[in-house]
């Protein structure tokens, strides 16, 4: 993926504060064709989230598919949300409409949850590869629950909490 082309892309669609169905289809054919690679190229994302005015509907479902995906998969510790990548992500989310959806998603399938970030979200249980049943985002969350990538975890399928 050429970081280029998607500042050019973001720099375009924030000036017209919106994204047309055109513009999530180029975005998901040419310019980010397969994954997020990149923590700049996740932020870049999550910031025109925090400034468009309009979306297309598959907007929300798109960014949080990808950006769950991303955290989960793509960064190290694969897998695993330890406190560094939850900070990261609180603070490249924050503002972003979508970032209580992309949040749930990425405790839902990440095989181990350090348990200081699972204590610091204020919960006491972690399902992994469940249904995404979201607190925002419904219609973004419904459309998650036909795409949902259940991790292949080595632990019997459910998720384990990290020592602190």
């Amino acid at each position: 993926m050429n970081s280029t082309s998607l500042q050019e892309f973001v720099s375009r669609v924030r000036e017209a504060r919106r994204i047309s169905f055109g513009d999530l289809r180029r975005l998901q054919r040419d310019i980010l064709p397969g994954r997020l690679t990149t923590r700049e190229d996740a932020e870049l994302l999550l910031s025109l989230d925090r400034t468009v005015h309009k979306a297309d509907p598959d907007w929300t479902v798109y960014l949080v598919s990808t950006v769950r995906d991303f955290v989960v998969w793509g960064m190290v510790p694969v897998g695993k949300v330890d406190a560094a990548k939850a900070e990261w992500l609180a603070l490249a989310s924050k503002g972003s409409k979508a970032a209580r959806a992309i949040a749930k998603a990425v405790m839902d399938n990440a095989c181990e949850v350090d348990s200081a970030v699972v204590a610091g979200l204020g919960r006491s249980r972690i399902c992994s590869g469940a249904s995404p049943e979201h607190d925002t985002g419904a219609e973004a969350e419904a459309a998650l629950s036909d795409e949902q990538v259940s991790p292949s975890c080595p632990q019997s399928g459910s998720v384990n909490q990290m020592a602190a």
